[in-house]
């Protein structure tokens, strides 16, 4: 009697994307102070903190411009539109700044599969430049990975971007030849979600989207570092920041001139549909962009001018 044979069938879940193979992992080894200086980039198949190509970028500035004052956001379609919501692949794409409230797509720094089927897909996903306050629902295809049709299938993790941040043990013992202790990504924002094959749930590569609380900012009324809208304070974070702002010494953009600004902005004013603050800012700072032009975003979410007077900024 001949002997039985059983036939494996590999899952391919790359056959109705874009991605036509696997794209390598990232590593962030540490933020070296020349890289703090240089601006963050996603360069040579790392996560690495100090891209020489992207150091003018960095220097000269950085929004996307979907920083807007209250009841005026920009609809998801347009959002879209603009290739906010999409998936990238590349290991040399630029970090977005992310303010206020967003959601976004990101830019896959690792997709790989693992298992005797390739049964599990791991890919990770770089939001944004770090620390931020949280990432508060992840999407596939737009539905949240808490529904039921997702149950037991979808494992993710987040990381909000601080320098100290350390591995995921869990796709370290996934992919040991593809992550180590070493891929921390310092200061970059990113997601690591797995996913179990399954033809009812899953259509092929999925578009990762995500809730993004953003950019912690510094305030100088309670002297904490904290999310905000505010835009005063997003503008303030903006210009002082040395790794993808414009650098400027804190000294030189007066707490006694931001301050009363801040609160301006947080007034609280009545509108149709009740009360609401006068000013926010929700949005996304493409960093290659030059520091005028996204500045003069971030003012149009509260209506403002930035003056240089006397050697300070005001």
């Amino acid at each position: 009697m001949a002997g039985s044979v059983v036939a494996t069938v590999v899952i391919d879940w790359f056959a109705e994307s874009a991605i036509a193979e696997a794209i390598g992992s990232f590593v962030a080894v540490g933020l070296s102070e020349a890289g703090v200086a240089a601006g963050t980039s996603l360069l040579a198949s790392s996560l690495v903190v100090g891209a020489a190509g992207l150091a003018a970028g960095a220097v000269a500035g950085g929004l996307v411009s979907e920083a807007v004052g209250s009841g005026s956001a920009a609809s998801v379609s347009a959002a879209r539109a603009q290739g906010l919501l999409i998936n990238s692949s590349s290991t040399v794409e630029a970090l977005p700044v992310i303010y206020g409230t967003r959601k976004v797509g990101g830019t896959r720094c690792l997709c790989e599969v693992s298992g005797d089927k390739n049964e599990y897909l791991h890919i990770v996903l770089a939001l944004c430049e770090g620390e931020i306050d949280a990432v508060s629902q992840i999407y596939l295809d737009d539905i949240g990975i808490t529904q039921d049709r997702f149950k037991d299938l979808v494992y993710s993790e987040t990381y909000l971007g601080t320098d100290t941040q350390t591995a995921s043990a869990a796709l370290i013992a996934a992919l040991p030849d593809k992550w180590t202790t070493q891929h921390i990504g310092g200061g970059v924002a990113y997601v690591y979600v797995r996913l179990l094959y399954n033809r009812s749930a899953f259509n092929g590569l999925p578009t990762i989207t995500c809730d993004v609380r953003g950019k912690k900012v510094y305030d100088p009324r309670t002297a904490l570092t904290a999310w905000s809208y505010n835009p005063a304070l997003c503008i303030r974070d903006y210009l002082t920041n040395t790794r993808y702002g414009r650098g400027i010494a804190a000294a030189l953009v007066p707490d006694v001139y931001i301050a009363p600004e801040a609160d301006f902005c947080d007034a609280l004013v009545t509108v149709p549909r009740g009360l609401q603050v006068r000013y926010s800012c929700d949005g996304v700072v493409n960093i290659n962009n030059t520091v005028f032009n996204n500045t003069k975003s971030l003012l149009s979410c509260c209506r403002a001018m930035l003056v240089y007077s006397a050697g300070l900024y005001k």
